[in-house]
């Protein structure tokens, strides 16, 4: 089992990237569990949908996803989380009434 600090999240559109501070070898369609992130509401475990190297937008009104041609951002894995949108932030951020601890925010990837 693999695992992975998460430097960054976001969620638009009911669509949610996490950033990793290393490069992964994890792969769409592959499940991730993440941790340390309980006041976001990304804790859990997902399904990879793309693995974005562009900031992401949110999903147009075919329902495609938009990234912004421009702004490049590496390390990112994009899975389907509803709720509400949460403008990209570090993890380590003060958040709405909590304080995330440095180090605490983790993705684990098994492979199998």
């Amino acid at each position: 089992m693999a695992t992975f600090t998460i430097t960054h999240v976001t969620r638009v559109d009911d669509y949610a990237i996490v950033q990793t501070l290393e490069g992964t070898d994890i792969g769409v369609g592959q499940s991730i569990q993440v941790a340390g992130l309980a006041q976001t509401g990304l804790n859990g475990n997902h399904t990879v949908l793309d693995i974005p190297t562009h900031r992401y937008l949110g999903v147009d009104d075919e329902g495609d996803w938009i990234f912004d041609p421009v702004e490049i951002i590496t390390n990112q894995l994009l899975f389907a989380d509803a709720g509400d949108d949460i403008e990209r932030r570090p993890t380590r951020e003060q958040l709405p009434g909590h304080k995330l601890a440095p180090g605490s925010s983790q993705l684990t990837f098994s492979r199998g």
